[in-house]
């Protein structure tokens, strides 16, 4: 459901999007795309092909008015996580950032240097 979501979202959007010139699709991913976890690898890959369909789009569309953006919160730790994690909370949040500064973001603008290159490989959008 992540990921299907997602992509019958932009499927249904993007049409409407370009007949009034422009807009804007922003995904909710986590940060559990940009790491591995042995408990939630299901979860992980559809959020990484969350990440994916949202840098598609940016660059299939970004030049026709269309951005399209993820957020991905990571580890969020209140009193009770804390207690829960014994301390571990540190770690895991230093990990997430970690993960986070590394994987970048898939905005338009960026995302329009890529398109040169890969337009010849890519099918018309």
């Amino acid at each position: 459901m992540n990921l299907t979501g997602a992509m019958l979202g932009c499927r249904f959007a993007i049409p409407r999007l370009l007949e009034r010139g422009g807009g804007a699709i922003v995904n909710t991913a986590s940060a559990a795309a940009f790491y591995g976890s042995h408990s939630l690898a299901a979860y992980g890959i559809s959020k990484a092909g969350l990440v994916a369909l949202t840098r598609y789009v940016a660059t299939a569309y970004g030049e026709r008015g269309i951005r399209c953006n993820a957020v991905a919160p990571g580890v969020v730790v209140d009193r009770d996580a804390q207690a829960a994690l014994g301390g571990r909370w540190a770690t895991v949040s230093a990990a997430t950032a970690s993960a986070m500064s590394s994987a970048g973001s898939a905005t338009p603008r960026r995302s329009r240097a890529r398109s040169r290159s890969w337009r010849r490989t890519m099918p018309p959008s």
